[in-house]
């Protein structure tokens, strides 16, 4: 089991554009991983990527203006907020019993198990 200490929230270039980060890793000569998904294309984000283009192209400030006001956002009083905890089997950060990844390796297992394929053990 291996433990995992949460990582800080600190997102010093939140308000740069991706290009800006892109090119301010070439210039620095950082390692930096550029390729785009090969399904990409047909996500869904995509759509949300296109519709804030356009909403940016009609006002170029519409995208700071919605971080500030995500920043801005706070839970109701009395609304219980998820408590951030460990996986029980790999130690990762969740807040489940499990974290999502030994979830879909238990159902990969599940399955290949039925077929007779033999299970990985993680």
């Amino acid at each position: 089991s291996v433990n995992f200490a949460p990582p800080p929230q600190k997102k010093p270039l939140r308000l740069c554009y991706e290009k800006e980060i892109v090119m301010y890793a070439h210039f620095k000569k950082l390692h930096y991983f550029s390729t785009e998904c090969l399904y990409s294309p047909n996500a869904y984000r995509g759509f949300a990527r296109e519709f804030l283009k356009d909403l940016e192209r009609a006002d170029p400030r519409s995208i700071l203006r919605l971080l500030e006001s995500g920043e801005k956002f706070e839970a109701k009083k009395g609304v219980k907020l998820p408590v951030q905890g460990t996986c029980a089997r790999c130690g990762y950060i969740t807040s489940q019993q499990f974290c999502k990844a030994c979830l879909l390796i238990d159902e990969l297992n599940t399955k290949r198990n039925a077929s007779g394929i033999i299970a990985y053990e993680g």
